[in-house]
């Protein structure tokens, strides 16, 4: 019977949480952004120097037709070969080389290979035309940036030989697939994760403060099982509501960009995509580490933000805390040399759903393993969760004795 009333109460406390107008105006517009963020770029026209060159969306059909030419190819000797072959003519020193006749005709169909050999030695673009004589030169040049890059980033000797056991597993040559898909999923993740974190603080700022401006706490004191319970099943269904609201944004996203651009890919090498990265993970492995963060990220904020309102006791405070702690890694970088609190820093809500930070190169080291950020930050949040939840029980408890 106890039971039943605790599961009575909490589908009560989730309805009341998720019919709010705030929430649900909230989740329209968060929608909407979404869909907007991901239809943009296909929208207006492409315009140089006040010249109208076509439309971006017939841009985009023209770069995805050469990119298709080329899913399924290994980047190996022939393939860059081919590409450094069709740049020969290009200067790609000149101003806005991208718009000659020569690069339009011959180099643009190997465009998505040049700026991936590119980024993957770390070469300027004349020395990847110029200097490299093909893969297994690539991938030489590859482990000198990557060396210089783990030593730039102040990444321990245990990191380094992870770094370099981790390169050793990669499939080589990379074998170059069309994943616009999965490229317009990560470049949506920041946003995505920043629209929620804002919505999510909007709609659990004033889940208990307002209990108490509408008088309605009152009741709360005729509570048949107590106010610990109703505490639990109050904060849960916070916990469930803000759960089911970045879920649905987050699916939302997904259907946008595999309805838009397609779902081709997932198997496909993360590195075609983040190119710095040396985890042997596929595109579709990547996404669903990516949103399982943002998804993590976003309910620990809604679990902070109703901790936080219960103590501040006021929803507009709580707000701003929140806002505060959002807006703070945007504007405030805390320097790679203290390892400690940069990482710490990195583990916030605000900071931790870009992808940059997701499967940043800096590793966690605990009893001998080496566990990366993304591994680590949910048992992070739920520690301090579970804390933070025992405080928030413990000061209700006490207010609803004392505050009458």
């Amino acid at each position: 019977m106890k039971e039943f009333q605790m599961k009575s109460l909490f589908l009560y406390e989730v309805k009341k949480i998720a019919g709010r107008k705030i929430v649900v105006v909230g989740m329209v517009g968060a929608v909407f952004l979404i869909l907007i963020t991901f239809c943009v770029p296909l929208l207006g026209d492409y315009y140089v120097d006040g010249r109208r060159i076509g439309s971006n969306y017939e841009q985009f059909l023209r770069d995805e037709s050469y990119a298709k030419i080329l899913d399924g190819r290994k980047i190996d000797d022939a393939l860059i070969k081919e590409m450094q072959e069709a740049y020969s003519n290009v200067d790609i020193e000149a101003y806005r080389y991208s718009l000659s006749d020569v690069y339009q005709k011959e180099a643009r169909p190997y465009s998505k290979i040049f700026h991936f050999v590119r980024q993957y030695t770390g070469l300027s673009g004349a020395l990847v035309i110029e200097d490299i004589t093909g893969a297994e030169d690539a991938k030489v040049r590859r482990m000198s940036f990557q060396e210089e890059h783990w030593q730039d980033s102040l990444l321990t000797e245990v990191e380094k030989e992870f770094w370099r056991k981790q390169e050793t597993e990669l499939d080589y040559p990379v074998t170059y697939r069309y994943v616009t898909g999965y490229e317009t999923l990560f470049d949506a993740c920041y946003t995505i994760g920043i629209v929620g974190l804002f919505v999510i603080a909007s709609c659990m700022s004033g889940i208990f403060p307002q209990e108490r401006v509408r008088k309605t706490d009152q009741l709360l004191l005729s509570s048949k099982y107590g106010r610990k319970h109703l505490f639990r099943m109050k904060f849960m269904a916070g916990i469930f509501v803000s759960l089911l609201m970045i879920t649905i944004l987050v699916i939302a996203a997904l259907l946008c960009s595999f309805f838009i651009y397609g779902l081709r890919g997932h198997d496909a090498a993360f590195q075609l995509y983040y190119v710095g990265s040396s985890l042997n993970i596929s595109m579709g492995e990547a996404v669903l580490i990516t949103y399982m963060i943002v998804i993590v990220a976003v309910v620990f904020m809604g679990a902070l933000v109703m901790l936080l309102s219960e103590f501040l006791d006021s929803s507009v405070g709580t707000l701003a805390v929140a806002t505060a702690l959002i807006v703070a890694p945007m504007v405030i970088s805390v320097p790679e040399e203290y390892r400690f609190f940069s990482q710490l820093w990195i583990a916030t809500p605000g900071d931790i759903v870009a992808i940059w930070n997701i499967f940043d190169v800096r590793t966690i080291v605990l009893f001998g393993k080496v566990f990366m950020i993304w591994q680590v930050v949910p048992i992070f949040y739920l520690i301090i969760s579970i804390f933070l939840a025992i405080l928030g029980e413990n000061h209700f408890v006490r207010r609803q004795i004392n505050g009458r």
